[in-house]
């Protein structure tokens, strides 16, 4: 009955847009709401684009964390050598779109244990995509302002390396603190309730004890 997560989807799009000022630029973040799915499956004929089931699973939710970003940059300047080109460029703004989408796969047929089990995987990825909106306005804090390079053999490369390497930094950032983290909780989740098979904790509070060893484990010595 475990849960897979799996589907992570990772946008990232780097705007490039080259602006004169040095000053630094306006962060927005757009959160979208949660997109939430339900679908049922026959297992003797599960559909291609279910992810596979493992073992003894006999359902799966998928959490997808969308990271869209755009950035423009300001041109520090290009060297160039032997080797190549190296661009550096300081982000001066950033925008980026934020989206959860969760597909719930059941059985048909499947039981009010089961389908509850599922609900808390949702309600797990829901509660922190909540807080999306604040951590991605964090990670981008660090980065406006902040210079990046990139390395081709042409300048022209070396300028798209360089706003890949930036939006991909924010992308990165963002999913640990999210997605990651929603993993996590979700396999303790499983590991209290042995995948939604025993009647205790309930699910309100198994998902409240993962939360809180998550938390524990996260906190510095």
């Amino acid at each position: 009955m475990a849960p897979l997560r799996r589907g992570l989807i990772i946008a990232c799009i780097a705007a490039g847009t080259l602006i004169g000022s040095i000053a630094r630029g306006e962060v927005t973040i757009d959160r979208k709401p949660p997109a939430i799915e339900h679908r049922n499956f026959d297992p003797a004929h599960p559909p291609a684009d279910m992810p596979p089931l493992k073992g003894a699973e006999a359902a799966v939710t998928e959490s997808k964390f969308d990271c869209q970003v755009g950035m423009k940059y300001q041109m520090i300047g290009h060297k160039r050598d032997a080797d190549g080109c190296v661009t550096t460029l300081r982000v001066q703004s950033i925008q980026a779109t934020l989206q959860l989408i969760v597909i719930i796969w059941l059985p048909n047929g499947a039981t009010a244990k089961l389908t509850a089990h599922e609900e808390g995987h949702r309600r797990i990825a829901e509660q922190i995509y909540a807080d999306a909106q604040q951590i991605a306005s964090s990670v981008a804090g660090r980065l406006d302002g902040k210079t990046v390079t990139g390395q081709d053999t042409d300048c022209g490369g070396a300028d798209k390396k360089a706003t890949a390497s930036a939006a991909w930094q924010f992308c990165k950032e963002y999913l640990r603190r999210t997605f990651d983290v929603t993993r996590q909780v979700g396999d303790t989740y499983d590991e209290l309730t042995a995948h939604g098979t025993r009647a205790e904790p309930a699910e309100d509070e198994a998902i409240r004890q993962a939360f809180k060893k998550i938390a524990a484990k996260s906190r510095p010595d």
